[in-house]
């Protein structure tokens, strides 16, 4: 079940990577193209090939603060695990005041 899930993410992650590639290569190819007027079917693609970059942008954006919150709640966490690692007890020193 697990190994499932891990060639899924891959999959699906490989799909994103490949929508986003092919959207920027027509951008790039189909940039100078002769425009038909209003009813340009290249131009409708190119639209959506840039909502597509854009939306892959702000989702980066996303899963970048995401990322970078649990890294710095891993950090925060791990050094408050270490200050408190030396207590009396376990130094095994009496307070004999």
């Amino acid at each position: 079940m697990k190994n499932s899930k891990k060639v899924f993410a891959v999959i699906l992650v490989t799909a994103v990577l490949c929508a986003f590639l092919f959207s920027a290569l027509f951008l790039i190819h189909e940039s100078d193209h002769d425009c038909e007027g209003e009813t340009c079917r290249i131009c409708a693609m190119l639209a959506v090939c840039r909502t597509v970059i854009r939306s892959f942008a702000v989702l980066s954006v996303i899963c970048a603060v995401i990322l970078l919150s649990l890294v710095s709640v891993r950090v925060i966490n791990a050094r408050r695990k270490t200050e408190n690692k030396y207590t009396p007890v376990s130094l095994r020193v009496r307070l004999l005041n």
